[in-house]
């Protein structure tokens, strides 16, 4: 619940949160509603880097609370913002930068949801800002936590096919869209390759992985795929996850935890995120 206080000449200071809120559910809900009460939205200063951060730690504090006060204090950050469509839009995009890229050490796409939809509900945006907005809600939607994952054929080198809704009936599923000629995903490999967590459910048979290549060169994934882990099903979608917009491909690697009937239960996460969920249950 702690988070950076700025100087006071930056005109923003964190609320004090009444001693008589003992709950942590509680105490964020107030927090969220009252994160912004000292800040003067008409400043000169408002896109300064210290109300940049300010905006960063109250975006690490939103789901701490419920849904209910998420929207609450993100409802109250933005109707405060509509002092002009610049200051609006500054927030908007803070908004983008924080939760949605997925470089962000706090990204979280359900609660940047929120902020699309009050977004979506102003005339701040032109026709083509509101389509691209429009995007981003479709994409944060796509295979959303607890919605049953998009199926897909594949089909691995030695010629075998099958489809994502069929492979490991019953058996919860790492769900990997990858590039070898990516860097990123070559580091994703490697700490996959030696997650503990993970290992150990796959040799005891209650993990399955399936890395699935979706770019073109299919000379190149035939000749990497022997590297890959032999426990692990390695294959190619043969461009359909792109041509149907199957799943979000804006960043590479992609990773999903699916639950045995293939719901969602991590969608874009880590090799950390992962490794800690498992060992939670």
């Amino acid at each position: 619940m702690a988070c950076g206080q700025i100087d006071a000449q930056t005109a923003f200071s964190l609320p004090a949160v009444p001693d008589t809120l003992r709950t942590a559910e509680k105490r964020a809900a107030y927090l969220l509603v009252h994160y912004w009460d000292s800040m003067d939205f008409n400043w000169p200063d408002v896109k300064s880097a210290e109300v940049e951060q300010a905006f960063a730690d109250f975006a690490s504090v939103l789901p701490v609370g419920t849904e209910e006060a998420a929207r609450a204090g993100i409802d109250t950050l933005m109707n405060r913002a509509m002092v002009s469509d610049s200051v609006y839009c500054h927030f908007a995009d803070l908004a983008e930068k924080y939760l949605y890229d997925s470089g962000s050490p706090v990204v979280n796409e359900g609660i940047y949801m929120l902020f699309l939809r009050h977004e979506l509900a102003t005339a701040v945006f032109s026709d083509a800002e509101r389509q691209r907005l429009r995007h981003q809600l479709e994409s944060v939607r796509r295979n959303a936590p607890g919605t049953t994952a998009s199926d897909f054929c594949y089909e691995t080198v030695d010629g075998t096919k099958g489809t994502l809704h069929k492979t490991a009936d019953g058996v919860p599923m790492l769900l990997l869209l990858y590039d070898p000629d990516c860097d990123h995903c070559r580091d994703m490999l490697f700490n996959l390759r030696y997650n503990s967590a993970l290992n150990l459910r796959l040799r005891a048979g209650k993990m399955k992985v399936l890395a699935v290549y979706t770019e073109e060169d299919h000379e190149q994934w035939k000749g990497t795929a022997g590297d890959m882990p032999a426990l692990w099903t390695v294959c190619t979608d043969r461009g359909m996850i792109k041509e149907r917009n199957l799943y979000d491909l804006r960043t590479m690697p992609v990773l999903y935890l699916l639950d045995g009937d293939k719901r969602v239960v991590l969608k874009n996460t880590s090799s950390k995120a992962v490794a800690e969920y498992l060992l939670s249950k």
